[in-house]
């Protein structure tokens, strides 16, 4: 059972004693303080309280994690809402590519499909051929949507990288159809 005199600290104490102690009882009094405001506030933003319930607990327990790293030049609360926009932000940019790569399936498997399913194969076969990076960096790109940089930062390799991937990729891949094209 928490300590009932942690009510009665400021949250530049109970800070201290999370971050000096690694006090779990100290930062939660910190939540209990602080969770009702900035899940309103993610709220206001996401227009969601389901969502804004988890921004909210994925911005307190990076706030716990990542307690050492708080200098004290604004508030706690502060700093919390800080993380808490950020979380905002990164869910928003999951919805938007997640939105983006729905679309472009929805496309995909339209064309595909409504045209010639043999097509689909094809690709499939072409794109098996390629080595990982390359196949990595075209399905991203060209199916996915992403910019070379976006896939460069999710495969974990620089700009220039993916860009050349991307282009040996597609000239393999043309190569290949057209020489399955030209041998029917």
């Amino acid at each position: 059972m928490p300590d009932p005199r942690l009510k009665s600290f400021t949250d530049e104490k109970l800070v201290l004693l999370a971050k000096v102690a690694a006090d779990t009882d100290s930062y939660g009094e910190l939540v209990r303080r602080h969770e009702p405001g900035l899940r309103a506030f993610l709220t206001r933003f996401c227009g969601s309280e389901t969502h804004a319930e988890d921004l909210a607990q994925n911005a307190l327990v990076k706030g716990f994690t990542h307690i050492h790293q708080f200098k004290g030049t604004s508030s706690f609360k502060t700093w919390l809402y800080r993380i808490g926009y950020r979380e905002f932000l990164r869910h928003i940019r999951r919805s938007q590519s997640d939105a983006r790569l729905l679309e472009q399936l929805k496309q995909d498997i339209g064309t595909f499909t409504m045209k010639d399913p043999a097509q689909m194969m094809d690709l499939n076969s072409a794109l098996s051929a390629l080595k990982s990076d390359e196949r990595s960096s075209i399905v991203l790109c060209d199916v996915f949507g992403f910019t070379h940089k976006e896939a460069a930062r999710i495969l974990k390799l620089p700009l220039g990288t993916v860009k050349s991937h991307v282009k040996r990729g597609r000239q393999k891949v043309g190569q290949l159809l057209e020489v399955e094209i030209a041998d029917e």
